[in-house]
């Protein structure tokens, strides 16, 4: 490697490393060296870097080894990512970068295996004068209807974002970062989840989070998740609520589920949990959509919601019901099955794409359904 290219890939990986909010110490650390000295050696270039540290340094930034070379002139510029309830500025950008390449690597897999949408996602051209609460929700009945969410949007709603409009949904541990996150990229509009939250709690942030693509080019990013009044919400999350309680309850069809579980004008705790559970979605989510349709009075509620005998019947309600979401979609771990078995890309590659050590790529694989067997190569072929 020549002495300019040495220079240019140490500043760019030290520019990466800068951008991750980590120290040449804790680089050192992690490359197993025995000074930080060794990493300033080798982001000004007077130091070779070796293959396997650099193996080391692109899982650590997860970068490929094309974003370290871009072309002259053009450094590799990431899309915003929006995050809602960001807790930690250093964790979050870590995680905003990993979410990121899992994005790239994502869209790399469609064209490998020629899985790309024909049409580039669209968002929703509403000036913010012309958006109100009604507006909001008659968007959510629209997108229902169009998509064919169902009685049971909650359950319907991933699968139909990821196959026909080609979202990216990627699911990370979260934890001291934020809740989730969205963007829009050259890979198309991705959302962040917490594996970590309640099923029903990721449901609403999906919902919520597809309202801020939906929206993309109405708000600018400082307007999106910024504490502007006493309830620390801005326009647009207030808006992206009421969108997401929407979309999930249908308005017609919740409001039948819960009239016909009234008597005397009367409806037990244990029928809104159980409603909370049909719908897939938080028992408080299902109580404030109650209230906006004056199904419920909302001074009860606060008092309900405060009530420890509800929170103990809803946790013994939803016993068994909590899981864990896997890290990586199943559309995506199918369209990298798929790309290896054609030989477009090698099992090294995607137990590097999935950050999976390839002793162990089986066993990951398992936990998907798959397994290398012939079989998978067998052909119909067309009429």
């Amino acid at each position: 490697m020549s002495k300019s290219d040495k220079y240019r890939l140490g500043q760019q990986l030290r520019g990466v490393r800068e951008g991750l909010g980590l120290t040449q110490e804790e680089v050192a650390q992690h490359l197993g060296l025995s000074s930080y000295q060794i990493v300033s050696y080798i982001e000004s270039g007077k130091r070779e870097l070796k293959a396997s540290e650099l193996v080391k340094l692109l899982r650590l930034y997860h970068k490929d080894i094309p974003d370290l070379f871009p072309p002259e002139k053009e450094m590799l510029r990431d899309p915003a990512v929006l995050w809602r309830s960001k807790e930690d500025d250093k964790k979050a950008l870590n995680l905003e970068k990993r979410f990121l390449n899992i994005c790239r690597n994502y869209h790399l897999l469609e064209r490998k295996v020629g899985d790309v949408s024909e049409r580039p996602f669209e968002p929703w051209r509403i000036s913010q004068r012309k958006l109100n609460y009604e507006v909001v929700q008659g968007k959510a009945r629209e997108i229902c209807a169009e998509l064919s969410l169902g009685n049971r949007p909650a359950t319907s709603l991933p699968k139909i974002l990821e196959e026909q409009l080609y979202f990216k949904i990627i699911y990370l541990d979260l934890r001291g970062a934020g809740s989730a996150a969205s963007t829009v990229g050259d890979f198309g509009p991705a959302i962040l989840l917490n594996t970590r939250s309640a099923p029903w709690r990721r449901n609403y942030d999906l919902a919520h989070e597809f309202f801020h693509i939906l929206t993309w080019e109405t708000f600018e990013p400082g307007e999106v998740h910024c504490s502007n009044d006493r309830e620390g919400k801005s326009q647009a999350d207030k808006f992206a609520d009421a969108f997401a309680s929407a979309l999930l309850l249908p308005k017609q069809i919740f409001t039948a589920e819960v009239e016909k579980r009234i008597e005397d004008k009367k409806v037990s705790w244990l029928d809104i949990v159980q409603i909370a559970i049909e719908f897939e979605v938080s028992t408080e989510a299902v109580l404030w959509r109650a209230v906006h349709l004056k199904l419920l009075n909302k001074d009860h509620v606060d008092k309900v919601i405060a009530s420890p005998d509800f929170k103990r019947l809803d946790k013994a309600l939803r016993k068994g019901k909590y899981v864990t979401a896997l890290e990586f979609s199943r559309r995506l771990v199918y369209l990298g099955f798929k790309a290896m078995m054609l030989r477009r890309v090698s099992r090294a590659k995607l137990a590097e794409i999935f950050h999976v050590q390839l002793g162990l790529f089986d066993d990951f694989l398992t936990k998907y359904g798959l397994s290398e067997e012939e079989y998978y190569n067998f052909e119909f072929t067309t009429a």
